[in-house]
């Protein structure tokens, strides 16, 4: 069994599950990582008795008697139940709501069996809520609204159906009949009742925006788990979704953005083109997409601008992307390389333009993503630890104050926990500690640190040369990391509370059942056992409020024989009775590893509570930050794309070998200016100001001349065109200079023409009088080269043939049906002068295909189109609903697409009209005709019969 905590937006959720799941564009805060714990074979007999015991203090050998630490324990189902994973929220802020779904889970996945939980006293006692449900009911899972833990809406296993509440569990609402299955849901950010819905069976995302009770379509073909409700303060419309949606006309994946409650393929970024399934992230500021072609590259659109190659260093080839963090106007990536190596980059403020900060990091790969062993120390910007393999491919650990601008090894502590010198100097022996890969591999805990408990760490792991994937103790550091005690010996689940005013450490033993942990009132410089069962518990997960404001933890645990679950709920409020005051904190300023206090261009001082001071914070406790911005020193500053650190102490940045400084990376036109690199950029996130600013800032040069690259040409046609009809060619160039460029057009056709200028030759207009093949080519020449492109357009395949272009596509099918009755949908194709289009003869338009989609097949990435030479398709809906059916007519030189919408009754009336032989008199025989009659006859039917909340329909 595995487990995981994921805190958004005030919201805590500890998943207790067996499977991680990974994306190929992935992100630290979009990942879902759960710790795995094996189930102990040891056999257990008594059955767990509640139990208070006086606690022992030992500083090493030193043991004494103290005050209780209170402990209850409370028991969740029979033994009959046999759940073997648990959902716990703990909704925090003020509220001392708990809620727990077990569940059990079959060989495939699927839920067989649930129990929901509910306590209202911070897990002193729960109550079974399922006796409020229907009989028989199986919950599959529930969502809390990150911005209101009053709503909550819980889904029901194989079964279109849910609950809600908006009061917290007091009282929960079924809605029934839903148009999907649910087996997602996502919250939006700032709108309580707006909710996302997903059906990973049919791969279509719904809305609502009532919490549930109505849902529409949103869109249909859109990949699991990578869709994104706008970001507020930078997407413009808090109805905005962005969604990575497969197109079976574009052959792959796009990326799609929509206002809801409407959605289409219309709103497709059609320019960006195909994109590689599950790359689409959307995170703050950034948009990230993966596209593989002869390499995989990484596109990136910054405050939702046009999309741009991400440039690593130019000798670098990446295979996939890991986003670790986009704060504070930076984009700190780790990219897997070929032969398993990966590496970190700093990106600067738009995201486009990255530098090697620290390679070779200790990373796994899986099926379809990888694990980076890098975390960050919550609460203190810019600090990250990250393990490095050797040359011999043993892991080190590294340390940054300054994310990545210098990485230093990590000093050991002078002694062991009995007082032992451990004789370890730098750089032959340092200290090390387990992350993700451990987590993994060696089910040891990751590093553990909190934004409410600012500066203090507890890692895992030893002191030595290298990582020991054997040994493994616990460590603690009161200052950010820079210094380190052994607190503890073995492995050990670690958690704090209070913010930091405790510490709780269970030991983990290969499975076996424990009765005993450890805690900490003293930042782990003091620790006391406390025995909280007599009959020992599997450990499965320890949970404490988000944001570690109150006094409470509970242990969630259970018997080998026994397949209940066990809530250890553990008071500290026992212990630290009284409130902190003034004369139980005090002050603390981070520094790094030599002594400088201004890290990324600020001094930050910190209250805190000392740590012989055995009082509590308290919920609403708001820790002081006092903050003074420094003068900018060479360390707030870091290597520009194409240079390097070089120099005895890596202190210079020198230009490399791929990279030519004068050479402007985007558009330059000849007569402007643009900021030639001295070398160095300021970190984004530094707000240093001043100092030496001045020594680093870019040079302003003119615009060098050079030679035009990248030219692309295309046609506004497809695989043909007709005679005498105007053709408009295309032309793009990617780099280079433009103004003084002459460009050379050759038609293949004897006409030739040259103009300076892109403005003056990116577009030209041409026609063929004779049907054949043509070769289009284009040279741009300039003092500082010559580039040339050429464009073969054929027959059958990308020559110039004469056909008409499809205007108008009319289709011909009703606005309703009835359930399982085939119906024959007829579409007619229409060329002529976009006005009043006339039915073309078939030889003027070609041949003709069509694409069909009405809406109810499961998507899957595989699914073939129906396709047909023929304009039209019988088809049978088998279920009621409202469903958007679409057809694409594509002949030789155009396409163009229709999308109806169409109901579903289980019941319909049809009435048969007959009408005078006189209205032959007045039909054009056309099909628009028919569908103006039919339009006019509708609406007559309708204000003759005073019904318009029916759909009548009008078949001529």
């Amino acid at each position: 069994m595995a487990t995981a905590a994921k805190f958004l937006g005030g919201v805590f959720v500890l998943i207790l599950i067996f499977n991680p799941a990974w994306t190929k564009i992935t992100s630290r805060k979009q990942l879902y990582r759960p710790q795995v714990v094996e189930r102990s074979t040891s056999e257990d007999s008594d059955p767990l008795q509640l139990h208070r015991s006086e606690r022992s203090t030992h500083v090493g050998a030193v043991k004494s008697t103290k005050t209780r630490l209170e402990s209850s324990v409370f028991v969740l189902g029979t033994n009959r139940t046999n759940h073997n994973q648990a959902i716990i929220h703990w909704s925090g802020e003020n509220s001392e709501a708990i809620f727990v779904l077990t569940r059990r889970i079959a060989y495939n996945q699927s839920v067989m069996d649930s129990t929901f939980w509910r306590s209202t006293d911070d897990g002193h006692n729960f109550n079974n809520e399922t006796n409020k449900f229907t009989a028989g009911t199986v919950l599959s899972h529930y969502y809390v609204c990150p911005i209101n833990k009053n709503k909550l809406i819980l889904l029901i296993a194989n079964n279109k159906s849910l609950y809600y509440t908006d009061d917290e569990g007091t009282t929960y609402h079924l809605v029934q009949n839903l148009p999907f299955q649910p087996t997602d849901l996502m919250f939006h950010p700032s709108r309580d009742d707006w909710v996302l819905g997903y059906d990973s069976h049919s791969q279509k995302l719904y809305i609502s925006m009532n919490l549930g009770r109505q849902w529409n379509t949103l869109h249909t073909h859109v990949t699991k788990g990578h869709y994104f409700w706008g970001v507020k303060g930078v997407d413009k419309d808090d109805h905005l979704v962005h969604m990575e949606v497969y197109d079976s006309h574009a052959g792959g994946y796009l990326y799609v953005s929509c206002l809801i409650p409407h959605c289409s393929h219309k709103n497709a970024h059609r320019d960006l083109g195909t994109l590689d399934k599950n790359s689409l992230l959307v995170q703050d500021q950034y948009i990230f997409v993966e596209k593989s072609a002869v390499e995989v590259t990484m596109y990136v659109s910054w405050k939702r601008g046009d999309f741009q190659k991400a440039l690593l260093p130019r000798n670098v080839r990446a295979e996939d992307f890991h986003i670790l963090s986009t704060d504070e106007d930076q984009v700190f990536l780790a990219a897997n390389h070929r032969d398993n190596l990966t590496s970190l980059y700093l990106s600067d403020t738009t995201g486009l333009y990255y530098v090697l900060t620290l390679e070779n990091v200790v990373a796994l790969s899986l099926p379809s993503g990888f694990l980076v062993d890098v975390q960050e120390v919550k609460g203190l910007k810019g600090t990250f630890v990250a393990n490095q393999h050797t040359p011999r491919r043993d892991p080190r650990t590294l340390i940054t104050w300054d994310k990545g601008g210098e990485w230093s090894l990590v000093q050991a502590p002078v002694n062991d926990i009995h007082g032992q010198p451990f004789n370890c100097t730098l750089p032959s022996c340092s200290l090390h500690f387990h992350m993700d890969f451990s987590k993994t591999i060696y089910r040891i805990p990751s590093i553990m640190s909190r934004q409410s408990s600012v500066g203090l760490v507890m890692a895992q792991g030893n002191v030595g040369d290298d990582l020991d994937s054997i040994s493994s103790d616990v460590y603690v550091s009161h200052n950010g990391g820079l210094t380190w005690g052994q607190v503890l010996e073995g492995r050990y689940y670690v958690v704090f509370t209070d913010h930091g005013g405790a510490i709780v450490a269970i030991k983990l033993q290969s499975g076996k059942p424990t009765d005993t942990l450890e805690y900490s009132c003293t930042e782990g410089q003091k620790w006391e056992s406390f025995k909280f069962t007599d009959t020992p518990l599997l450990i499965d997960g320890v949970l404490n409020e988000p944001g570690e404001a109150t006094l409470i933890i509970l242990v969630f645990g259970h018997l080998q024989s026994d397949s209940r679950w066990y809530v250890v709920r553990l008071d500290f409020g026992s212990i630290l009775t009284a409130k902190c005051t003034d004369q139980d904190y005090t002050t603390w300023v981070p520094s790094d590893q030599l002594g400088r206090h201004c890290l990324l261009g600020e001094r930050k001082v910190y209250e805190r509570r000392k740590v012989e001071s055995e009082c509590y914070n308290g919920r609403n406790y708001e820790r002081e930050i006092n903050t003074t911005i420094c003068q900018c020193m060479p360390e707030d500053f870091e290597c520009d794309y194409g240079f390097q650190r070089s120099g005895a102490n890596r202190t210079v940045c020198l230009v490399t070998d791929w990279f030519d400084p004068n050479k402007p990376l985007g558009e330059c036109p000849e007569g402007h200016f643009f900021l030639r690199s001295s070398g160095y950029r300021k970190i984004p996130s530094d707000n240093c100001t001043g100092g030496v600013t001045d020594q680093y800032k870019p040079n302003q040069v003119p615009c060098p001349l050079q030679k035009a690259e990248g030219l692309h040409l295309t046609a506004d046609v497809g695989p043909a065109a007709p005679t005498h009809t105007n053709v408009t060619f295309h032309l793009t160039q990617d780099r280079g200079s433009k103004a003084s460029t002459v460009y050379t057009w050759d038609f293949g056709d004897g006409v030739v023409t040259s103009q300076p200028g892109l403005s003056n030759s990116s577009t030209q207009v041409h026609s063929y009088d004779t049907a054949g093949t043509y070769a289009v080519s284009v040279s741009a020449n300039n003092s500082a080269g010559c580039t040339s492109t050429t464009m073969y357009i054929k027959v059958n395949g990308r020559y110039i043939k004469v056909n008409d272009k499809i205007t108008t596509l009319k289709a011909c099918a009703p606005s309703a049906l009835c359930v399982n009755k085939p119906w024959n949908f007829t579409v007619t194709p229409l060329a002529g002068d976009g006005h009043v289009p006339t039915i073309s003869n078939q030889s003027g338009l070609g041949l003709i295909h069509y694409v069909w989609d009405f809406d109810d097949e499961e998507e899957t990435d595989t699914r073939t189109p129906l396709l047909s030479w023929r304009p039209s398709m019988v088809h049978t809906y088998r279920e009621t609903g409202t469903y958007s059916w679409t057809v694409e007519a594509i002949n030789p030189v155009s396409r163009i697409q229709q999308e109806e919408d169409i109901q579903v009754y289980d019941i319909l009336k049809t009435l048969e009209l007959s009408f005078t032989a006189t209205l032959d008199m007045a039909n054009k025989g056309t099909a628009q005709w028919r569908q103006q009659f039919g339009d006019l006859l509708e609406k007559q039917l309708q204000e003759a019969s005073a019904v318009t909340s029916l759909t009548w329909m009008a078949i001529l």
